[in-house]
């Protein structure tokens, strides 16, 4: 038998390696949310930033209203 280099043996069918489902939903719903939020951080007026303005009743700029939400989400989620 020849000293040389030896070619791999066939991988069976079992020993592969597959990504389950989560692996790939949990990453791509995060970067769809990152999208949604950077979509709409982006798109907000720059009237209705951050500090004093006549939003009145509606709570503030784009940014409280995402730490609002971001609060009100930890506070339902949590056990």
């Amino acid at each position: 038998m020849p000293a040389g280099p030896q070619l791999p043996a066939a991988v069976s069918r079992r020993n592969r390696t597959r990504l389950t489902w989560w692996a790939v939903a949990l990453p791509t719903a995060a970067f769809a949310v990152f999208l949604l939020l950077l979509t709409f951080l982006l798109t907000a007026s720059p009237a209705s930033a951050d500090g004093p303005s006549d939003a009145g009743a509606s709570g503030g700029g784009a940014v409280a209203q995402v730490m609002r939400f971001a609060w009100f989400a930890m506070e339902y989620l949590a056990p």
